[in-house]
């Protein structure tokens, strides 16, 4: 009886290599002996060439041990063998173990301008006047001009083109009996 179950047993571990070690390292996962789990778990991802159920147990193992960087190599590569129904577990675990990597890594420094320094101390300051001198006024702030219209250079002239325009009307307007002339001949135009 023993030499049927020595055949059967060397028949399955022959027929699906790390088999058996797969299983002792499963059992060894699920009683939470991790560090006693990861060499079960190696030997059966080399002796079963890979194949993607050790490749995802020997990462689970990995994370749990705090070996993110293992676990995430491992995972990617169970990401690229594994059949579709089972890549949606694969990119939920490596977005796990990637947040927990991210938590672990210092942040990296700030890149552009060194913080400003810190003020220095206060110098002594002047004593208060007292209060029966009276604080002199501050100057009044000039105002700044936006248009052209607060311009008296503006007025000024506007002023001289409205006079000189006032005056030119004036002087047409007397002139208005007169005869038409053509020029410098003085020759009238009669029609």
């Amino acid at each position: 009886m023993v030499t049927v179950w020595l055949a059967l047993a060397l028949t399955l571990s022959s027929a699906n290599p790390g088999r058996l070690e797969f299983q002792r390292a499963a059992k060894l996962y699920a009683k939470g002996r991790y560090e006693a789990a990861l060499p079960w778990f190696e030997k059966a991802y080399e002796q079963s060439g890979h194949r993607p159920a050790t490749i995802f147990g020997l990462a689970r193992c990995e994370r749990m041990l705090g070996d993110f960087d293992s676990a995430e190599g491992h995972l990617e590569e169970f990401l690229a063998v594994a059949p579709l129904k089972d890549q949606l577990r694969g990119r939920k675990l490596l977005a796990e173990v990637r947040a927990e990597q991210a938590k672990l890594k210092p942040k990296p420094p700030t890149i552009g301008r060194p913080p400003a320094p810190s003020p220095p101390p206060p110098l002594a300051t002047a004593p208060a006047p007292p209060p029966w001198v009276a604080p002199k006024p501050a100057p009044a702030p000039k105002q700044e001009s936006g248009s052209v219209f607060t311009e008296p250079l503006f007025w000024i002239i506007s002023g001289a083109v409205v006079a000189a325009g006032a005056v030119t009307a004036g002087v047409l307007a007397s002139q208005s009996g007169s005869e038409p002339y053509g020029g410098t001949s003085g020759e009238v135009f009669r029609p």
